[in-house]
């Protein structure tokens, strides 16, 4: 009899809620997910700065040909003057600790091949820029040498 009452006293079993596979999340996921958010927000700032870089560079290449097309046209004798000035103006925008702005003859063509590499100012006809106050008369070769390795050297500093 006794047994009977113990199976009379026993109650019901409630089983608790089923408990969910993905919710909550575990801290280590959270971890994950915000390691993951802070470097898609790295990616996408980088890139930005590097379209917004690339779109300053094609400019500053394509105000350097207008501005060396429109010399050529109107005064061809103060194309090494203007390639010269341009390029400073370069010079001192990305090298401000450098002094870029007393370097004149020999010392202006040795630091623009500095930052080349294999020194193309001084090889090619580039060395006249050394001289480019003074009014020149230049053959289309050398006009075309000289404009060519300015252009790289731009492309190579910004």
């Amino acid at each position: 009899m006794q047994s009977n009452n113990l199976l009379e006293q026993l109650k019901d079993i409630y089983l608790p809620a089923r408990v969910s596979q993905w919710w909550p999340l575990a801290y280590g996921w959270w971890i994950v997910i915000g390691i993951f958010i802070v470097g898609l927000l790295l990616l996408v700032f980088f890139l930005y700065k590097k379209k917004k870089n690339e779109i300053y560079k094609q400019a500053v290449i394509n105000d350097f040909k207008a501005t060396i097309q429109k010399t050529l046209e109107n005064r061809p004798q103060e194309v090494m003057l203007n390639i010269s000035i341009y390029l400073k103006r370069v010079a001192l925008q990305k090298f401000p600790n450098e002094n870029v702005k007393v370097l004149h003859g020999n010392a202006w063509v040795e630091f623009l091949d500095t930052k080349l590499d294999n020194q193309e100012f001084s090889k090619s006809s580039g060395g006249l820029l050394a001289d480019s106050y003074k009014p020149q008369t230049l053959e289309t070769a050398q006009l075309q040498e000289i404009i060519t390795v300015s252009e790289k050297w731009l492309r190579r500093v910004l």
